[in-house]
């Protein structure tokens, strides 16, 4: 101290005599006096610390429990701990050592316990021994308490209560490095106090504990039927406990003891009614009492609530969702056997789970698999049916080819839902012979029909007829208005009737009144379908017409409608299909040549879209006695459906003409070998469809002359 009160002397001596720049100077006296503060704070806590230890080891020793543990704030840190113990005494414990420039170095002091479990000091992990060579104890009557200060620069050590002091070896007071606080780390819970040592070593304080009952009901898993095992643990008593449940409701429960404090609680639930029960707990101990009531909504339940336990997919396939709840964690498995069309793609769950699926894509029959939810209690099942095609047909890119060797026509086989299955098929001709085509192209040197029909696993094509023809030229379409696609819409009326219906001339006469009000004509046109008994001289033969009861109408593929509905019922849906803007327009260039029908169709795209398109031959004044009928004028039948174009094709979808762009045609050849001989008494009805919700609807359709030119009929 004389030495720092000359030198400020001296300072202040220079500052007086002259404008010299002293606040370097004056910094370095505040840093000096700062550092010097901070190490008698420092070395305060450390013989803190050190008294603490000995309390701390001889508290564990006694089997003392502490009852409380606060943090020492400064700074908004926490710079230590009080540990109060239920002695009645505390302890302080610190266990920050600086880290900035005016930190220290200092050998680590601390405690370590010998074989025999008495605790001696050490200087960083190494006994502190005596002249004579032994351990010096930390508790107990020979325990003793060392203490430190900081003498000229140097860190001392006294171990007899500051009689005499020994300055450490590597003691020197340095910038720079962080001191040793002896405790390095507090962690606690509810029930221990856990203190690490700067050597590593770790001190566990019991804490005293409050009398309490803890159910393991985590690991819980109501099983109807069957018996569940919940744990108990008991904490805060001393001596046997006693203990038993009340069940309600068909529930049943039996304690078992496993010790003082543990065992568990037998409980079993019937198979049916279980959500309704419950058990109640009773626990005491010296004149304290617990009551812990459990319901069926404290655990986890192994039931396995399944949505929907039948699933059906289209042939496409795609992703499949399996809504299921289960409290506990459950798995799907899929039979080895479906693995190649069923997979897992995520599972979304909480305590319900969205399973999503992928079904893959089905070109073969129907097939289903049973799958399998299961968790470790229980399973159950549910199916997932996939419908497969069904059916396909052969589709030539050209209906006519030149017989000259060169022309040709691209044949592929499709399902009737329009997948490529080309690949995988057989064509045969009419021989039953297998064709064998150069990538897929039929051409021929001779001209005539030629018929050809496709195998593909199960499946049979009906026949499909193309000509090599040398002379027949195929009709053009012509648009006059190009930029224009705003069509005329008619809706497709498909009556489907016999001359052995006697109730089929009560639709009849409805679809008399449709024309006398030039609805048909105007607003809708009409095929009519004679499939009721093959007796009939206008029945058709066709596997794709059929209905279960007769008389029966549809309109556009969609509405359905038997004769009860009415005139009115007719004319207002035809109304209301006719307010929908037309998704596209129809031209149609037809000719006959020799005993051939050859038609151009061309489809205009008021919408992108994909379309398909279908030709009706329709014939009037067929003769044929209609049964229930007064009138002979209904013997005379019109509008018969005597052909539809494509063969081999589902008349009600039609002939795919792909994606079309807004304003873009697409151009279909029909023919087919027929002698016209009135053609004053055929028409032609050509529809288009367009697929909405999986199914196929007509969104357009006229009925045109048997030959000539029908132009695009255009909004105005």
């Amino acid at each position: 101290m004389k030495l720092k009160f000359c030198l400020l002397l001296s300072i202040i001596c220079v500052a007086v005599s002259s404008c010299y720049d002293d606040s370097a100077i004056w910094d370095s006296i505040k840093d000096h006096e700062s550092r010097i503060s901070k190490l008698e704070i420092l070395c305060g806590q450390l013989n803190t610390n050190i008294t603490s230890i000995q309390e701390i080891i001889s508290s564990i020793k006694n089997n003392e429990n502490a009852s409380n543990i606060s943090p020492i704030m400064e700074n908004d840190k926490v710079i230590g701990y009080t540990i109060a113990f239920s002695n009645g005494k505390s302890v302080t414990v610190y266990t920050t050592g600086g880290g900035n420039e005016n930190a220290v170095i200092l050998p680590s002091i601390g405690v370590k316990a010998d074989i025999d479990g008495t605790y001696y000091w050490a200087i960083d992990g190494e006994w502190i021994l005596t002249e004579d060579n032994k351990k010096i104890p930390a508790v107990g009557k020979d325990g003793i308490t060392p203490k430190l200060k900081i003498e000229d620069g140097y860190w001392c050590v006294s171990y007899d209560m500051g009689k005499t002091w020994t300055r450490m070896e590597n003691g020197m007071v340095n910038n720079g490095s962080c001191v040793d606080p002896l405790f390095t780390k507090v962690n606690y819970n509810e029930s221990y106090i856990y203190l690490t040592c700067s050597d590593g070593t770790v001190l566990t304080i019991a804490r005293t504990q409050e009398f309490n009952v803890t159910l393991d009901l985590d690991k819980v898993v109501w099983t109807p039927g069957q018996i569940s095992k919940i744990k108990y643990t008991l904490t805060g008593v001393s001596g046997d406990s006693d203990i038993f449940t009340i069940s309600e409701n068909e529930w049943s429960s039996t304690v078992v003891k496993t010790s003082e404090t543990e065992g568990y609680i037998q409980v079993s639930i019937p198979e049916t009614d279980y959500s309704e029960g419950r058990f109640t707990l009773w626990v005491s101990n010296n004149g304290k009492t617990s009551v812990k009531r459990v319901t069926y909504s404290d655990a986890k339940s192994s039931v396995i609530n399944l949505e929907i336990p039948v699933q059906t997919v289209d042939h496409l396939g795609g992703d499949l969702q399996v809504f299921f709840c289960s409290d506990i964690e459950t798995e799907i498995i899929i039979p080895e056997d479906a693995k190649d069309w069923i997979s897992i793609l995520e599972t979304k769950a909480k305590l319900c789970y969205t399973q999503t699926l992928h079904i893959a894509k089905n070109l073969s029959s129907d097939r289903f698999a049973s799958i399998v939810i299961k968790n470790e209690y229980s399973e159950l099942e549910f199916k997932v049916i996939q419908t497969g095609i069904s059916g396909i047909r052969v589709q030539p890119s050209k209906a006519i080819i030149k017989a000259d060797g060169i022309d040709y026509t691209e044949i592929k086989v499709l399902t009737d839902e329009g997948e490529d299955v080309t690949e995988y098929s057989y064509i045969l001709d009419s021989n039953n012979q297998q064709l064998q085509l150069t990538d897929g192209k039929f051409t021929t040197t001779e001209e005539g029909a030629y018929e050809f029909t496709a195998i593909y696993l199960t499946h049979s094509s009906d026949p499909c007829v193309l000509y090599a023809l040398n002379n027949v030229t195929a009709p053009l379409i012509s648009d006059q208005e190009p930029s224009n696609t705003s069509f005329k819409h008619r809706s497709f009326l498909l009556r489907y009737t016999g001359t052995g219906c006697m109730f089929c001339v009560q639709l009849m006469d409805q679809i008399n009144l449709l024309k006398e009000e030039s609805i048909i004509t105007n607003d809708a046109v009409l095929a009519v379908a004679h499939t009721y008994d093959a007796s009939d001289p206008a029945y058709i033969p066709s596997k794709y017409l059929k209905v279960d009861s007769y008389p029966y109408l549809t309109i556009n593929n969609r509405r359905s409608h038997w004769y009860l509905d009415g005139y009115d019922e007719f004319a207002n849906l035809i109304e209301s299909e006719k307010s929908e803007d037309a998704a596209v327009g129809i031209a149609v260039n037809s000719t006959l040549s020799g005993e051939y029908l050859i038609a151009n169709v061309g489809v205009k795209a008021a919408k992108e879209g994909s379309y398909c398109v279908t030709l009706w031959i329709l014939q009037d004044q067929i003769y044929g006695v209609q049964k229930g009928a007064t009138d002979k004028s209904y013997n005379y039948h019109d509008d018969c459906l005597i052909e539809h174009l494509p063969s081999g094709v589902d008349p009600l979808i039609g002939y795919s003409l792909g994606t079309l762009k807004t304003g873009e045609i697409a151009e279909k050849l029909f023919i087919t070998e027929r002698t016209i001989s009135s053609p004053e008494n055929y028409h032609l009805v050509v529809t288009v469809t367009k697929k909405d919700n999986d199914a196929w609807y007509v969104c357009n359709a006229i009925d045109c002359p048997i030959t000539g030119l029908t132009n695009f009929e255009y909004k105005h």
